[in-house]
């Protein structure tokens, strides 16, 4: 059969590019960030609403329920992604013009249980991070600069989503 080996060839070559596909890393900019107030995960809808009792507190809601509260009047979620079959999002609290953005990851499963990466916050205040992640890791770059300046590579500071505490950590 002639062309035959054209074709097992192609097939090897998609081969290839499906098994690195499987541990290739995506990188997002915060150009690329949705920055909304309802997002779908596999475990319901996540919402954010303002607090009935305090007008500068934002409630993180999962099938309306409350989740956490956040000491932000201004609240979005920034990015979703699957890891592990379960959605981590990402999202992010202003806390005024001196510290535009702090960051906070939820984990919401299929089975709707949610772990949230606490109350604080974390990040130094940057809002114009980096975020990249595979099917193994998640990290989110920010400038240790003042926040929207640039800063070199030894000015910059990586949290790694850590499966084991569910909670974010800083690289040193």
């Amino acid at each position: 059969m002639k062309g035959s080996p054209r074709i097992v060839l192609a097939m090897a070559y998609a081969l290839i590019a499906i098994t690195s596909a499987a541990h290739a890393e995506t990188t997002v900019g915060h150009h690329q960030f949705f920055h909304e107030k309802r997002v779908m995960t596999v475990g319901g809808a996540l919402a954010v609403r303002a607090n009935k009792k305090d007008g500068l507190a934002t409630d993180v809601y999962l099938k309306d329920k409350v989740l956490t509260t956040i000491a932000s009047d201004s609240v979005s979620f920034d990015f979703k992604f699957t890891v592990r079959g379960s959605d981590v999002v990402l999202f992010h609290a202003a806390e005024g013009v001196s510290c535009p953005a702090m960051y906070y990851f939820l984990l919401v499963g299929a089975d709707g249980k949610s772990v949230f990466s606490g109350k604080d916050g974390f990040g130094n205040c940057d809002d114009m991070p980096i975020l990249r992640y595979d099917d193994r890791n998640v990290t989110l770059s920010v400038s240790a600069g003042r926040a929207g300046r640039p800063s070199t590579a030894k000015q910059i500071e990586r949290w790694v989503w850590d499966y084991s505490t569910k909670s974010p950590v800083k690289q040193k």
